[in-house]
This record gives structure tokens, C-alpha cells and sequence, in this order.
């Protein structure tokens, strides 16, 4: 039972705490308008120029949001990421807004698509923002995975709800009054994210290797060079093609290969969508510490055998039961890669890394989609399906220690984590904000009586003491510094010269973190940033005047 209790304690966590109900919230505001503009505007196309507009329409809005990922994402990593999420969808709302406009005013077909194409490419800022932002919203590690299942089941949910509820108002109240309802809906969710209380994205450190000047080539940068990045990146690639395949497959497979009729794609879908609904309970389960690695692997495999099975063997009940446990597959992956991209990639850059994810599925989705004719031509629909499902599964075993090994490189630093977390000023950081700064601190390594700095030097570091002791010496006397106890963040904070010369007594190893991440840090959380005006009040105070910006 306390394995079940803990998970779920850390779900209901998300929803109690403040700016994490505001993000999930405007999540379903927004999923609700995607929908709601989605079929709306291709229900209009449809009838003005026909199914080839709409074809058109999708793969240009595909490719045009596909090329724009990475470069709209680099705005979540140089802005509030709340503030780029309020921006999009108001941004959203008055293209909408623009497109209802244009269609009552008998625009051009080509003015009203460049206005609709212009909302698929700003929607890219969306996502990458989104779950750049939960690492610094999540408390701890398992609030963070939590948040992630809450919001892969408030997007599962919305592949069958949206289209339902965009179907009702369509029949109720036309196409062009419809349009309306994703127009209040972004505006809604634009409230919410305006209210999130989220610090900016941290600057890049010295050792950051430039990403701060790459802009949108970091993130390209990023998953080239980093092993962790590159595995997730492949897989999740992988699974979006099989995922275009199947986009394309699924009016084959109801209608030629299981007999279900066109009807039958519905509830296909509806079982896709209630299979990921299902998945989030053992996604949560195993989003734990130690067990990502295994939740993303049973995604995989939940993908890629039920689609060889019915490859094999189609019957319509082959057929419910594969797209079910594909949705609870999808569930599975989606939740603990997206987990494990956060863990693993350094806060500054993690908008732009998650663009160039977006990206990357759109463009697989789009040639999975492309390749899906070819291959029933080729070779038929149920060697397709063998053949696609194979692939994915023989990929997924090579990557299993690949996957393992990201799974450990997830905390990284578990000895500077502790470090950290044992001093008072960083320990009431979120666990997640803590695990990037274990990933991103130095070590300084002193001999005993080797000076660390002397009095009168600017202060571009505040350090921690990991093992041994260093003595702070002042004109009015001396001090003595142990494990688990940080020096520098006056001088930092109040952006002054050291007016004290610490040298270590011992053999001593300390933490440095560079002045922007520790500032970026502390004063972007609200008890740390109290906790910090504390300490300097304390240290200026009478008690240790002469003691202060050290």
C-alpha cells in the first residue's frame, strides 16, 4: 500500500500546490482550443475547397511548425517561461480571432491559410515551455514525474474528448461559431499562465560551453553531444514514425484488415485514448526514483508488439485490445521520457532542447505519415504493421542499456546533491532546481593553507563546503567553516568585493556554483530568497560586522 499511497500522494501534490494547478489547468484550456481550432477549421476547408485543402492545409502547417521548433523554442529559455506561455496563447487568440474575421469577411483562401498556418507555428512555443517549466514549479522528483503523468493524461484525454465535444458544438452551432470556443478557451488558459509566479531560466555558466550565445543551434548542439539526449531523442523518433504510420493506418485496418467499417475508427480511437487514461496509474507507479528507465521500456514495447500481433492476427477484438494497450503504452514512454529529458538536461537550455524534440516529431510524424501509402503498396498492410512493430521493438532491445544508463545519469552528482542539501540557504530549494545545480557545480580542491581568495576580490563564485574545513579571517577575528556550510553569497547578492580572506586548515574539497545560477537560483524562490536576506542580515548585523560579504 505505501507503494501506491507515496505516488499518489505526490499527484494530489500537484494539484494542491498553486502554480502547478494553474499549468495543468491551462493545459486543458489549451488542448481544449487545439481540438476545438483543429477540426473546426478543417471542417470549414473541407467544405469550401474540398478534402485536397485540407490535405494541403496539414502537411504545410506541418512542415511550417516542424522548421520554426527550434528557433520559436529558444524563447522559453530567455524569458519567463510562464510569461512565453501566457504569450502564446494570446498570441493564438488573436489569430483565431483573425481567422473568424477573415472567413466572415469572404477574405482569399491564401490570406485565411497563412494566418491558420501562422497559429501551427506559434503553437510551438507551447510544449517546449511547458515542460521546461514544471522542473522549476516540482517540489521534488516525484511531484515532477507526477506532474508529467497529469499532463500526458490531460493530453490522452483530450485525443478523444476534444474532437467529441468540437463534434457537438459543429452540430449544434455551426463551423464559424465554433471557432469562438478556442478563442475563449486560449484566453483562459493565457489567464492562468499569466498568474504562474516562476523565476527566469538561469544564464548559462562559464562552463556552459556557449550555450548562452549558440541560441538556436544549443539545443542541436545539446543532443549531439550528450549520449542521454541522443538515446531518448532516437526512441521517441522512432516511436513518432511508428505513431505516423498508424495515423495513416487506422481507416486501413478498420475498413480492409478487421471489417469494422468506417464507424469502427472511432472507436479505435476512443480505445487509444481510454488504453492512455488506464496507463496513468502505472505510469505514476513507476515514475519513481529507479524505475523510469523500466516504465520506458514497458511504453515501448506496449507500442510496438500489440501492432506485430495484430499484424499476425486481425480480428476487431485484436484490433480494441492493440490500440488499448498502445494508449496505455503511450502513456508509459511519454511520461518517463519526458521525465528523464528533464533530469538530464541543464535548465538554461531546456527550452531549446525540447524545440528541437518538437521538431523532431513533427517531422517523423510527417514522414511516418508519407511512408504509410508506400508500404501498403509495397508490401501490404499486415507486413506493414509486422514489419513497423518489429522495427520499434528490436530498436527499444538495443537501447536498453542505454536507457539504463540515463536512468542513472539522472540524478547527477548524487554526492554534491547531498552537499547541497545539507546547507540550510539551498536545502529549501525544489529537489529539482537542487538536482541542476549538483549538475552544474565545480569542485575546488585546497591544500591545507592554500587561500581560496583573499580580501578585496570580486566575487564570481559561492562555494560550498563538501569535506574538510576553511577558516574566514577578518580584521575582528576568525571563523571556522565545515561540511554542509556555503560562503559567498553577500558578496553576490549585494554584488561587492570579499572583504575577507578564507583559506582552508585542511585538505578541503568545496562546491563552487557560478555567480548567475546561484543568483538565478536563490532569489527565484521565494522561502530561499527570505532564508538569504536572513543570513545577510545576520552577518551585517552587529553580531559578525566585520564578518559580512565574505
Amino acid at each position: 500500500m505505501r507503494r501506491l499511497r507515496e505516488p499518489l500522494a505526490a499527484f494530489a501534490a500537484v494539484f494542491a500546490t498553486r502554480d502547478l494547478r494553474r499549468l495543468q489547468l491551462a493545459l486543458i484550456a489549451s488542448v481544449i482550443a487545439d481540438w476545438a481550432w483543429s477540426i473546426a477549421f478543417s471542417v470549414y476547408l473541407y467544405g469550401r475547397d474540398g478534402v485536397a485543402a485540407v490535405g494541403i492545409y496539414q502537411l504545410a502547417r506541418l512542415v511550417a511548425a516542424a522548421v520554426a521548433a527550434p528557433l520559436v523554442a529558444t524563447l522559453a529559455d530567455r524569458y519567463p517561461r510562464a510569461r512565453v506561455l501566457a504569450a502564446t496563447d494570446l498570441a493564438r487568440c488573436a489569430l483565431v480571432g483573425a481567422v473568424l474575421a477573415s472567413i466572415a469577411a469572404s477574405a482569399p483562401l491564401a490570406v485565411i491559410a497563412v494566418l491558420a498556418g501562422a497559429i501551427g507555428v506559434v503553437a510551438t512555443a507551447f510544449r517546449p515551455a511547458q515542460a521546461a517549466l514544471l522542473p522549476q514549479l516540482a517540489q521534488e522528483p516525484e511531484q515532477l514525474a507526477a506532474a508529467n503523468v497529469a499532463s500526458s493524461t490531460i493530453e490522452g484525454a483530450g485525443s478523444f474528448i476534444g474532437p467529441a465535444l468540437a463534434g457537438i458544438l459543429i452540430a449544434t452551432v455551426g463551423v464559424r461559431a465554433t471557432l469562438v470556443a478556442p478563442v475563449l478557451a486560449y484566453l483562459a488558459s493565457a489567464a492562468l499562465c499569466a498568474r504562474i509566479r516562476a523565476p527566469a531560466p538561469p544564464a548559462a555558466d562559464a562552463a556552459g560551453e556557449g550555450e548562452e550565445h549558440g541560441g538556436i543551434l544549443a539545443g542541436f548542439a545539446l543532443v549531439a553531444r550528450s549520449a542521454p539526449l541522443r538515446v531518448l531523442s532516437g526512441l521517441l523518433a522512432a516511436q513518432t514514425l511508428l505513431c505516423g504510420v498508424l495515423n495513416v493506418a487506422v481507416l486501413v485496418i478498420a475498413v480492409r484488415l478487421v471489417h469494422v467499417g468506417e464507424g469502427g475508427v472511432g472507436w479505435l480511437l476512443a480505445a487509444l485514448g481510454v488504453g492512455g487514461l488506464v496507463g496513468a496509474l502505472p505510469a505514476l507507479l513507476g515514475s519513481g526514483s529507479g524505475r523510469l528507465a523500466t516504465s520506458a521500456i514497458a511504453g515501448l514495447v506496449l507500442w510496438s508488439v500489440p501492432v506485430v500481433v495484430l499484424g499476425a492476427w486481425p480480428t476487431a477484438l485484436a484490433a480494441y485490445v492493440a490500440f488499448g494497450l498502445i494508449g496505455v503504452g503511450n502513456t508509459l514512454f511519454d511520461v518517463a521520457s519526458t521525465t528523464l529529458l528533464q533530469r538530464v538536461t541543464p535548465e538554461h537550455v531546456m527550452g531549446r532542447m525540447f524545440g528541437v524534440l518538437e521538431a523532431l516529431v513533427l517531422a517523423a510524424v510527417g514522414v511516418g505519415s508519407g511512408l504509410a501509402p508506400v508500404l501498403y503498396a509495397g508490401i501490404g498492410i499486415r507486413a506493414t504493421l509486422i514489419a513497423s512493430g518489429l522495427s520499434l521493438a528490436l530498436l527499444t532491445a538495443l537501447c536498453v542499456p542505454a536507457l539504463r544508463a540515463c536512468e542513472r545519469d539522472g540524478p547527477r552528482e548524487p554526492d554534491a546533491l547531498a552537499a547541497l542539501r545539507r546547507v540550510a540557504l539551498l536545502g529549501m530549494l525544489p529537489e529539482a532546481v537542487l538536482e541542476g545545480l549538483a549538475a552544474r557545480a565545480s569542485r575546488v580542491e585546497l591544500a591545507a593553507g592554500e587561500v581560496l581568495f583573499e580580501a578585496g576580490a570580486p566575487a564570481d563564485r559561492y562555494y560550498v563546503v563538501e569535506r574538510g574545513t576553511v577558516a574566514v579571517l577578518a580584521e575582528a577575528g576568525r571563523r571556522e567553516l565545515t561540511a554542509g556550510e556555503g560562503l559567498g553569497e553577500i558578496a553576490l547578492l549585494r554584488d561587492v568585493p570579499r572583504t575577507a580572506t578564507v583559506e582552508a586548515t585542511v585538505p578541503t574539497t568545496l562546491l563552487a556554483l557560478e555567480r548567475d545560477v546561484f543568483v538565478a537560483a536563490v532569489t527565484g524562490h521565494a522561502p530561499s530568497a527570505a532564508a538569504a536576506e536572513a543570513v545577510i542580515a545576520a552577518r551585517l548585523g552587529g553580531l559578525r560586522p566585520v564578518l559580512g560579504a565574505v
